[in-house]
């Protein structure tokens, strides 16, 4: 009786997860990361440029950074310091867009869980007519 009550439970919970994961749907695309590569393309193929101003400064910086950290292992490099600056509109752009796909997915994450808490909590107290009516009111659940 127990294990036929546990398998029960199991593919109840197992169905909840299917629905909570329908509605969820797919999280937003992760930032674009720019590495080195990115800037030596960029700067081979001209769309990255700098200024001889802007390359003093960015020595200066790297400089500046490098003489304040004593750890070999944990420097800041030329490169790095440029690549920070290379990419900073694109970088801004995707950000906003990260930021503003991924609020939107937070919370459809927060109401859809809420409402799977609410099933799963009336599975486990182990009323099965209240679990089943739990259960196909978050079938029937729309954002």
């Amino acid at each position: 009786m127990a294990k036929m009550m546990m398998g029960q439970i199991d593919h109840a919970r197992a169905r909840v997860r299917a629905i909570k994961n329908g509605l969820i749907g797919e999280a937003p695309e992760r930032q674009k990361t720019y590495e080195v590569r990115d800037l030596v393309n960029g700067l081979r193929d001209g769309t990255v440029k700098f200024t001889g101003a802007q390359l003093q400064k960015f020595a200066q910086e790297w400089a500046d950074q490098y003489s304040k950290d004593n750890h070999s292992y944990n420097r800041v490099n030329f490169e790095s310091t440029v690549l920070g600056y290379a990419f900073s509109t694109e970088r801004a752009a995707e950000k906003a867009r990260f930021d503003t796909e991924n609020a939107v997915y937070q919370e459809r994450l927060g109401k859809v869980q809420a409402e799977a808490t609410k099933v799963e909590d009336a599975i486990v107290l182990g009323d099965q007519h209240a679990a089943l009516i739990a259960l196909q009111a978050f079938a029937a659940f729309e954002l």
